[in-house]
């Protein structure tokens, strides 16, 4: 009975982790996005801003 509580916990700090590593990713999209969008706005006229997008969101959606 004792290994399954120990099993419970393990598990518990893997979620935890999880659902932290997946916050940090969101925000971090978000503020690329921000960054991106205010690039395009103050008339960098360069398609960079748009392939980092690209990657960053297909890298983080799946």
């Amino acid at each position: 009975m004792a290994d399954h509580h120990e099993h419970a916990q393990a598990r518990d700090w893997r979620k935890s982790m999880s659902d932290n590593v997946a916050l940090a990713l969101i925000v971090y999209t978000g503020l690329q996005i921000f960054m991106t969008v205010n690039a395009l706005k103050a008339g960098f006229s360069s398609i960079l801003p748009y392939i980092a997008l690209v990657f960053l969101v297909g890298g983080i959606i799946p």
